[in-house]
């Protein structure tokens, strides 16, 4: 067992490709081994240059020699023994929902609409907002503002080469843009699924569980005026985790900005057509928990370069083949 900043470290993983980057390339496999030696605490990062698994050795570790491997095509980014529950995704089924808010709960003039809205399809949704650990292991980087130890909370703090990450924060200061580079580095690493923001009904329709909990939210009343990392609260009544609070999302849908709010029945809606405006929905750590609730929460826009410390994102995703099975 290896441990890092009084984090458990017990798998390792090593490349099973000479590639410099994670072999960021379809169908690359990964060998995954047991590290039985007990090395106690210490900064991994003396590791560092010691072969293929390159930067990553601060939390990716070769195990012992002739310790037993595994081979498994599952990325590190969405291996649930490294970045736990982020790994994890949930069936929304298809129906019928009034998206936005009546004027009588109290939204305000932003949300004073309220629509039927019907999904004709089922999606995966990621259980949680993409990590800062998911996003290093794709993207090598981390642009998040809140990085550091201070910042970690109850979570983990790693140094991966040089770069400081909250493992188990959402990762936040992303603009679309930085969120489209993402997703098209990931859906080449793989040939599993294909992934993508959802649209602003997919998220209004897993935000509000099908009417059950909405689960809880890291709001201005009880967030201590810090972002905290993923999974801490409950989950709302379909296994998803800060739908609301903590950090607020992107989702894939531009706004026509001459009529930003759309009225009227919709079916599979998807946004404008064009335009270099995007919405954003939910809340974050310093909003009100008036206004983390599906209905309540923001349903906002931002310009594609767009960023700040408490915007984030999630995933859905699609089968790419017939053998592909859902994460639970």
């Amino acid at each position: 067992m290896y441990y890092y900043a009084n984090t458990p470290v017990p798998m390792a993983y090593q490349r099973m490709t000479e590639s410099p980057f994670l072999g960021l390339r379809r169908g690359a496999k990964w060998k995954v081994s047991e590290a039985m030696a007990s090395h106690g605490e210490g900064d991994m990062n003396r590791f560092a240059g010691t072969g293929v698994i390159g930067w990553l050795i601060a939390v990716i570790l070769a195990g012992p020699a002739g310790a037993a491997a595994e081979e498994t095509a599952v990325m590190p980014a969405f291996d649930e023994r490294l970045v736990g529950v982020a790994a994890r995704f949930v069936a929304i089924p298809s129906g019928t929902f009034m998206m936005g808010v009546s004027v009588d709960a109290g939204g305000g003039k932003m949300a004073d609409i309220a629509r039927p809205v019907t999904l004709t399809h089922s999606y995966d949704m990621q259980a949680t907002d993409v990590t800062q650990l998911q996003y290093v292991l794709v993207m090598g980087g981390n642009p998040a503002q809140f990085h550091g130890a201070q910042d970690c909370g109850e979570g983990r703090f790693l140094r991966l080469d040089g770069v400081e990450l909250c493992a188990d924060n959402p990762v936040e200061s992303i603009s679309w843009e930085d969120v489209a580079r993402f997703l098209a580095r990931l859906n080449a690493m793989q040939d599993q699924y294909a992934y993508r923001l959802p649209s602003a009904a997919e998220w209004e329709r897993a935000a509000r569980a099908g009417g059950g909990s909405e689960g809880g939210a890291w709001t201005a009343e009880n967030s201590g005026g810090r972002i905290h990392p993923v999974a801490r609260l409950q989950a709302d009544a379909w296994g998803l985790y800060d739908m609301l609070g903590d950090a607020m999302m992107w989702t894939g849908d531009r706004v026509d900005m001459n009529d930003p709010y759309a009225q009227g029945p919709a079916v599979d809606p998807r946004g404008a057509a064009k335009g270099d405006h995007h919405v954003v929905r939910g809340s974050f750590w310093m909003t009100s928990a008036a206004f983390s609730r599906a209905g309540t929460a923001t349903y906002g826009y931002g310009p594609k370069d767009f960023r700040q410390p408490f915007l984030g994102f999630r995933l859905v995703r699609a089968s790419r083949g017939p053998s592909s099975t859902r994460v639970r």
